[in-house]
């Protein structure tokens, strides 16, 4: 189990070019595409949503996180295998009704 903390923290803060450049760097390195998603990318928008139901965290920032996290799944496309993106997917859909 990877953590790559610059990345995890980057999509908390909801800081899409610092996702985007770490994701391009970790793509460009030996690290695999499918292991950043299923340890750093969708553990941080877990703990953003963690925040958001503790209070610590509001939905618009849970939104911008959100688009952060998009942004570096869109980074590591071309390396994902087609389960990863099916589950990254998941992740991205927001349902507006729960809004409502």
């Amino acid at each position: 189990m990877v953590r790559h903390s610059e990345l995890f923290d980057a999509i908390v803060r909801g800081d899409e070019s610092e996702a985007v450049l770490q994701s391009l760097a970790l793509a460009a390195s030996s690290a695999d595409a499918d292991e950043i998603v299923r340890e750093t990318t969708i553990p941080a928008i877990r703990e953003v949503n963690h925040q958001v139901d503790e209070g610590r965290m509001y939905i618009p920032d849970l939104l911008i996180s959100v688009r952060a996290f998009s942004t570096s799944l869109d980074a590591l496309q071309t390396k994902l295998s087609e389960s990863t993106r099916q589950l990254a997917a998941s992740f991205t859909k927001v349902d507006v009704t729960c809004f409502l």
